[in-house]
């Protein structure tokens, strides 16, 4: 098999793993086992971040080409923040990170809202018009809790049109 063709399959069977951890699928023990490939400690304290990548077309139809750029941005994200277990599913593009549990929640809302900045500057370099959200799930101590933060992730994605008409900030993208 070509390194390529491995390294596609690692890919995948971490993006299946990483799935089933924060879809709550896993018993405690697999749990446990999966948690350990991907190199996470029970004492550790974790967040997910759920990128999303709306498309502004009117059918509401993800293109070959806007699903290239959801790649791009992926790309650019294990760029950023390469120790970040990060994985995609078509327009979603999810995020398991190790922080610093006495870290605030606002401390770490500014560092994705930087996050942001440098991806949507190079979304308007390369003239792509996507909308790129950032949902911030709480932190947790410890890769069982994982379900919770990434629900939390996926909440606050939800509710960004709310609140961008609530604030009166038709660009907010970090929640």
């Amino acid at each position: 098999m070509s390194e390529f063709a491995q390294d596609e399959e690692k890919k995948t069977y971490q993006r299946d793993i990483i799935h089933n951890i924060l879809n709550g699928l896993l018993s405690s023990k697999e749990m446990t086992e999966a948690a350990a490939q991907l190199g996470m400690k029970e004492g550790d304290t974790y967040r997910v971040v759920d990128f999303h990548t709306i498309t502004k077309n009117v059918q509401r139809k993800y293109t070959k080409e806007q699903l290239h750029e959801v790649g791009v941005i992926e790309g650019e994200l294990m760029h950023l923040l390469p120790d970040a277990l990060i994985y995609r599913n078509m327009d979603q593009i999810v995020m398991i990170q190790q922080v610093d549990s006495d870290q605030t929640e606002l401390e770490y809302q500014k560092e994705m809202e930087e996050i942001e900045e440098v991806i949507q500057r190079s979304i308007l370099y390369r003239k792509k018009d996507t909308d790129f959200q950032i949902g911030i799930g709480k932190s947790v101590e410890g890769y069982q809790r994982l379900k919770e933060s990434y629900y939390e992730a996926s909440q606050a994605i939800k509710y960004i049109e709310i609140i961008r008409l609530v604030t009166g900030d038709k660009n907010k993208s970090v929640v």
